[in-house]
């Protein structure tokens, strides 16, 4: 492990955390924003066994052989997401984590460090604050969990006692609560039937449909639960991945409110398997090596999003020319800026036209992102990790103009950033 210099520094300035800096980088420079501790790896996971001293703790048995370190656990994840001023969600197994191991761990990420025990144990552990990251919290992976119920109610019990802030609970299954499960939470505990968050786990897209089907067909009436989406499960890293994952983010952008409302959050899934398994599960959106850190193609359409968000979506008039194709219109907070996004997955060029009545380019140009490939497999290697990334050109518009047309590229993700008068 590099020294200080080349790792996170932890929240409060005590040192480093055992991330690598440039990893946190990466995450800030695409601007995520939540990440999830979590998966197969979660599976066999009992919290207890991974607080306090690294070398105190088992083997996670999921690298090669059997692995002596175990080095990165939830707390080092937390306290990761903590220095970077993230959201952190933990993922645990639901039966080796019993409803008072679960409730004691909400204590011992929010307990008082004087007054209860768990708070005092994770004072002793070096941490002698909070974990304020934690939120949300998933009871399983890719499961059906028969003791959601007790465990939850366990859960908002000690978050009372000890004072958190509202908890979120993922249900570990696509299809979400049963009839019977969320009978009883509605009976129970009316008042967190909101915050159980169903895990949509899809391919290279689809959740906000999942969503949109799950909460039209709710498992009781009244049962208004949320929805998140924590893998997207695309098994591939190159321009076709970065692609589809422009189109979905746009999907998103684009979808009715009335469900994306009730989405908690999205994930981009950099999960790659373990290293016994490292070319047969590969959907890394950013790739490592001792001496270097690099984004793939879809990694770039985040750092395209995040260096033009827009935060509220508008109606504009698409024309396409030949075939339609993933299109979003947003303008900026402050009301200076039209930002339009395309997704041209075709082999061929494709001509659009775009009406946008309700502002004004301000002119005489205005700025074309694009992130292209002539090949769809086409991804960056460590001797050429630019190879596909982001190009900027400004185009001509004149003054007033409420339009535009143009020809995407074949395999391209293009954002248009207009200034408006």
């Amino acid at each position: 492990m590099p020294g200080a210099w080349a790792r996170v520094p932890k929240k409060d300035g005590s040192g480093p955390t055992v991330t690598l800096k440039s990893a946190g980088d990466v995450l800030q420079t695409m601007g995520v924003s939540l990440i999830r501790f979590g998966g197969s790896v979660s599976q066999s996971m009992r919290w207890k066994d991974w607080r306090g001293p690294a070398w105190n703790r088992p083997s996670n048995q999921q690298v090669w052989g059997f692995s002596l370190l175990a080095g990165f656990g939830p707390f080092e994840f937390a306290e990761l997401a903590e220095a970077l001023d993230l959201e952190a969600v933990i993922t645990l197994a639901y039966d080796s984590n019993d409803a008072l191991d679960w409730a004691d761990l909400v204590e011992y990420l929010y307990g008082d460090a004087q007054s209860t025990s768990w708070g005092m144990r994770r004072a002793a552990d070096g941490h002698p604050s909070v974990y304020s990251s934690v939120r949300v919290f998933e009871l399983g992976n890719e499961a059906v969990n028969p003791h959601f119920v007790e465990q939850v109610l366990a859960m908002e019990a000690r978050s009372k006692m000890v004072g958190s802030p509202p908890l979120y609970y993922m249900y570990p299954q696509n299809d979400g609560p049963s009839s019977d499960i969320a009978a009883a939470l509605l009976a129970q505990a009316p008042d967190v039937v909101s915050r159980i968050l169903p895990d949509l786990h899809v391919g290279a897209g689809g959740a906000v449909e999942a969503a949109a089907n799950l909460f039209a067909h709710p498992p009781v009436t009244g049962f208004s639960q949320g929805a998140i989406n924590a893998e997207t499960n695309a098994g591939t890293h190159n321009l076709k991945r970065g692609l589809d994952e422009a189109a979905d983010l746009i999907d998103w952008f684009t979808f009715d409110s009335s469900v994306t409302d009730r989405l908690y959050a999205r994930t981009a899934s950099f999960c790659s398997g373990s290293s016994s398994s490292f070319d047969q599960w590969d959907q890394g959106i950013s790739f490592f090596l001792p001496n270097m850190t690099w984004f793939q193609p879809p990694g770039y359409v985040h750092v395209m999003i995040k260096n033009t968000w827009a935060e509220t979506s508008v109606k504009a008039s698409f024309a396409p020319g030949n075939a339609t194709f993933p299109f979003a219109a947003q303008v900026t907070k402050d009301g200076k800026t039209l930002i339009l996004r395309a997704v041209n997955s075709y082999s061929g060029d494709q001509p659009f036209s775009v009406t946008f009545p309700n502002v004004q380019a301000s002119g005489p140009s205005y700025t074309l992102w694009t992130l292209s490939g002539s090949d769809l497999n086409g991804d960056n290697t460590p001797s050429n990790p630019t190879s596909i990334s982001p190009v900027s050109q400004e185009v001509p518009i004149a003054a007033g103009a409420t339009s535009l047309s143009a020809t995407l590229p074949m395999y391209t993700f293009a954002v248009m950033v207009i200034n408006l008068n």
